[in-house]
């Protein structure tokens, strides 16, 4: 399955369904298609590492998929994302503080949109650190 990239606004983005995967950055919709069996266990692995590497409390500041970096009229869903030192869910309606880190995990339908416009989306949110894996 191909990516679907369009031009839209940040209001069609808003209107998609709840957790679908989609980003809206430099004024084109993109959806992904579902993720890999693959691309899924290494996001698992990298859970796995980010968690050894933080100890304590990393289930308060490490998410997966669907939350959201929303900056400036663009809006992103990086795979993995690490949240600042503190950080703590308060409910349904809590916004998340700008990530730490995010990660990208490649996969052939979303490479060039991952290294291009969602790397560069990253860099004007200040998010201090991305990789693309």
């Amino acid at each position: 399955m191909r990516m679907q990239k369009v031009r839209r606004t940040l209001a069609d983005y808003d209107a998609l369904p709840e957790r679908t995967k989609a980003d809206f950055i430099e004024g084109e919709l993109v959806m992904a298609p579902p993720p890999t069996p693959w691309h899924e266990q290494l996001l698992m692995r990298l859970v796995h590492e980010v968690a050894a590497a933080l100890g304590d409390r990393w289930d308060r500041r490490v998410f997966v998929s669907h939350l959201e970096i929303r900056v400036a009229g663009e809006a992103a869903q990086p795979d993995l994302v690490v949240l600042p030192d503190g950080t703590r869910a308060t409910g349904p309606d809590w916004k998340p503080p700008m990530p730490v880190f995010a990660a990208e995990i490649l996969s052939p339908s979303t490479e060039s949109h991952d290294r291009g416009a969602k790397l560069r989306f990253f860099t004007r949110a200040g998010v201090p650190e991305a990789w693309i894996i």
